[in-house]
């Protein structure tokens, strides 16, 4: 069976849409700054999907794009003031720098200057630090996707035996404290990991995040598994994902390598600014 994210995504887009209109009844339109360094085509192409989405739901966004030819104290200086501004901005309720950064600078730094009920990518230091202690305040996009995917396939997580593979910054390490937060029985690994089969083969559930192609194959997995598929490669100018397609014929559920995540990423985004909307609507 294959899980449609993109069926999952429109229900939950159209249960935002409520959201958004009671904002809009209190004089709140939601608003999404998305700070870019630098012209990388893919970059722009992520941000022109949230974009259109965002559109359709009835999200403002906006780009502040910066050139990354520009010296990097300069740069340094001038984006650290648009991030200053936009936390003043009672209009912008989500601020996200666009990674990668094309330019010498430290990303987290400026990340973390970002406040953290605008901080919709949940990659500052104070909402992971909150996320690393159980308590989910605004959480990466991808990894909240991936939850409401398989809580809308009512695939249950506690007390199930969970292997994710992959424990980057942005997906692998932020999901591994919400999996075990709802009780999984978690096992993580990495492309290097030494007998990777041993950490899959009786898993209920395989999350592969590492962006290796192929990486789980056929043997690696049960038969009643559920695949969760996050990687995204280009071989041969053809998108494949981590999990080989004869392993995803052989479980029980999967996501496509397109039309999974990828769906419940950008309306997960989505919902972080709507919540962080309806946050600063209550505070003022």
């Amino acid at each position: 069976m294959i899980i449609d994210g993109r069926a999952i995504a429109q229900k939950i887009s159209d249960r935002l849409a409520t959201r958004i209109k009671d904002l809009k009844t209190k004089g709140v339109t939601p608003k999404l700054v998305i700070v870019k360094v630098g012209n990388d085509l893919r970059t722009q192409t992520y941000i022109r999907v949230k974009q259109l989405a965002a559109k359709k739901l009835g999200i403002k966004t906006e780009v502040k794009a910066f050139d990354a030819q520009t010296s990097a104290t300069q740069l340094d200086s001038e984006v650290r003031q648009l991030i200053t501004d936009l936390n003043q901005d009672p209009t912008v309720h989500g601020i996200i720098v666009q990674l990668p950064i094309e330019a010498d600078l430290d990303d987290q730094e400026l990340i973390d200057l970002i406040t953290p009920n605008k901080d919709v990518d949940g990659l500052t230091a104070t909402n992971q630090a909150a996320l690393e202690a159980g308590r989910e305040l605004m959480v990466p996009a991808t990894p909240l996707g991936i939850i409401s995917l398989l809580n809308n396939e009512n695939i249950p997580i506690s007390n199930s035996k969970v292997a994710l593979v992959g424990l980057g910054r942005l997906v692998g390490r932020p999901l591994s404290f919400m999996l075990e937060a709802r009780g999984a029985e978690l096992k993580v690994a990495n492309s290097k990991t030494t007998n990777l089969k041993a950490i899959t083969d009786d898993a209920d559930i395989v999350i592969a995040a590492s962006g290796q192609p192929h990486l789980i194959k056929a043997d690696m997995v049960k038969k009643s598994s559920v695949l969760i598929d996050v990687g995204l490669s280009e071989i041969d100018g053809q998108l494949t994902g981590d999990i080989d397609p004869a392993a995803k014929e052989k479980a029980s559920m999967a996501t496509q390598t397109t039309g999974g995540v990828g769906p419940m990423t950008v309306i997960s985004l989505l919902s972080n600014v709507v919540l962080a909307a309806e946050i600063q609507a209550s505070l003022q």
